[in-house]
C-alpha cells in the first residue's frame, strides 16, 4: 500500500515536474523536434513511462489535468495477471521526405513507411517496462531499411525519508542525422539511479549516478560516467532552490579521454498554479587527459517556462547553453539552443501542436588550445494535428522542416517531411 507522501516525496514531485517541463523545452514532446540527437526524420511519439505509484504522487502535487494533448493509453489493459498488466499501441506511418542524406552522404528524396508496436508492461505499481520496435522501409533503394528498437525500464520506491528512482533506456536507430551528415546506425544506452533524502521540511539532499553510451557506425563511440549531487532548500511553498556539483569522466574509443566538473545553482518556481519556471547556471571545466590540450572553461546556463493558461492550452519556451560529446574522435561540441512549443485542443476532439527550435553548434578540438573545426546553425519547425477515434484509435497528419547551414559544405542540408499516421491502443 502506498503511504501518504512524505516531505521527500513532495521534493521528488516538484523535481519531477521540473524534469518534465525541461523535456518539453528541449523538444522531447509530441512535437517530435529533436535537438541534441539531431535526427532529421520524425519518429512516432512515445507514451510516457511513469510507474503508477510515482504518478499518484505527481498527480497529488499537481492536480491540474492537461487536455492540450491526447490521453495516454487506456485504463483497460490488454492482459492483466496479478500485479502485471500489459498495454500496447500499434502505429503505422507513411511520409515523404526530401533532402535526406543517405549512407554515402548524398541528399535524396524518398517515401518512408514505419510500422511500430509500443508495448508497456506494468510490473506492479513501482516498475514500468516499455519496448518499441519499429520496421522502417524506404522507397528509395539508396537508403538502408532497418528495424529500430527502443527499450525503457523505470522504477521508483520510497522508505521513510528516502525516495529512490532508477531509469534504464536503450535505443538503436538508423535515421539520417545532422551531426554526422548521413544515415548510419546509432546506438544510445543510458542508466541512472537517484536518491532523494528529506532532511526536514525545508532541506533535501539529491544524489545521482549515471552512465551513458553512444555510438554510430564508423564514428567514435564513448562511455560517460557521471555523478550529480544537489542540496535543496525550499525557500517558499512554490519555490525550490538548489546548489550542486557534477563530475564526469568521458571514455572515448578514439581520441582524447576527458573529465569535467560542473558547479551549478538551480531554481524551480511555480509562479502560479498554471505557470512553472526553472533556471540553472554554472561553469564547466573540462580537462583533456592527453596532457597536451589546455583546460576548457565554458559557462553553462539555461531556463524553461511552461504555461497552461487553460486546460486545453499549453505553451513551453526554453533555452540552454551546454557542452557535449560528439560522434567525432577528439571533438566536443559547444551548443547554444532555444525552442518554443504550443499544444492546443481544438473543437473538443482534435489536438494541434507546433514547435520551433534553433541550435548553434561549435565543434572544437583540443590542440594546445581549443580550435574550432566546424560551425553549424540548425533551424527546425514542426506541426502536428491528431485526434482520437472510437476511444482507442488515433490518426494524425504532420509537417516538419529542418535546415542546417554549416561552414563545411558536406554537412549543410535542407529537408522537409510530411505525412500521416494511424494507430490503435490495446
Amino acid at each position: 500500500m502506498i503511504r501518504n507522501p512524505t516531505p521527500a516525496l513532495h521534493f521528488l514531485a516538484a523535481r519531477s515536474r521540473w524534469l518534465f517541463a525541461t523535456a518539453f523545452a528541449v523538444g522531447l514532446s509530441v512535437s517530435g523536434v529533436t535537438l541534441l540527437g539531431q535526427d532529421i526524420v520524425t519518429t512516432t511519439p512515445q507514451e510516457s513511462a511513469v510507474p503508477a505509484a510515482l504518478k499518484q504522487v505527481q498527480d497529488a502535487e499537481n492536480p491540474i489535468v492537461s487536455q492540450a494533448t491526447p490521453a495516454n493509453l487506456p485504463d483497460s489493459p490488454l492482459v492483466m495477471s496479478g500485479p502485471f498488466t500489459v498495454r500496447a499501441h500499434l502505429a503505422y506511418r507513411l511520409e515523404y521526405a526530401d533532402g535526406l542524406p543517405d549512407p554515402s552522404g548524398q541528399d535524396r528524396s524518398t517515401s518512408i513507411q514505419n510500422l511500430s508496436t509500443d508495448i508497456f508492461v506494468d510490473l506492479g505499481r513501482h516498475w514500468v517496462f516499455d519496448y518499441l520496435p519499429t520496421l522502417v522501409y524506404y522507397g528509395n533503394s539508396a537508403f538502408t531499411n532497418s528495424v529500430d528498437q527502443s527499450l525503457r525500464l523505470n522504477g521508483w520506491a520510497s522508505y521513510e525519508d528516502w525516495t529512490l528512482q532508477m531509469s534504464n533506456s536503450y535505443s538503436s536507430t538508423t535515421s539520417p542525422n545532422v551531426q554526422i551528415g548521413e544515415q548510419a546506425r546509432q546506438i544510445t544506452w543510458t542508466n541512472s539511479i537517484g536518491a532523494l533524502y528529506s532532511i526536514n521540511s525545508a532541506l533535501g539532499l539529491e544524489l545521482g549516478l549515471s552512465h551513458s553510451y553512444q555510438s554510430a557506425e564508423e564514428f567514435a563511440s564513448s562511455h560517460e560516467y557521471a555523478t550529480a549531487d544537489w542540496l535543496h532548500y525550499k525557500a517558499a511553498p512554490r519555490l525550490d532552490t538548489s546548489v550542486g556539483l557534477a563530475y564526469g569522466y568521458v571514455d572515448m574509443s578514439t581520441g582524447t579521454d576527458n573529465t569535467y566538473v560542473r558547479p551549478q545553482i538551480r531554481l524551480t518556481w511555480s509562479v502560479l498554479s498554471k505557470i512553472s519556471l526553472s533556471a540553472h547556471a554554472g561553469e564547466e571545466t573540462r580537462h583533456f587527459r592527453d596532457g597536451v590540450a589546455a583546460n576548457a572553461n565554458n559557462p553553462i546556463y539555461g531556463a524553461s517556462l511552461q504555461w497552461q493558461p487553460i486546460e486545453t492550452t499549453r505553451i513551453t519556451i526554453g533555452a540552454d547553453r551546454l557542452v557535449a560529446t560528439t560522434y567525432f574522435a577528439g571533438v566536443i561540441m559547444k551548443t547554444n539552443q532555444w525552442n518554443a512549443g504550443l499544444e492546443q485542443r481544438l473543437l473538443q476532439h482534435f489536438y494541434f501542436s507546433a514547435s520551433i527550435a534553433q541550435q548553434k553548434n561549435d565543434y572544437v578540438i583540443p590542440a594546445g588550445v581549443l580550435v574550432s573545426v566546424r560551425n553549424d546553425d540548425t533551424y527546425s519547425y514542426d506541426f502536428r494535428v491528431s485526434t482520437d477515434l472510437f476511444g482507442r484509435a488515433t490518426a494524425a497528419v504532420f509537417l516538419q522542416d529542418t535546415h542546417n547551414s554549416s561552414d563545411l559544405s558536406q554537412f549543410a542540408l535542407s529537408s522537409r517531411q510530411y505525412g500521416l499516421e494511424v494507430g490503435y491502443r490495446f
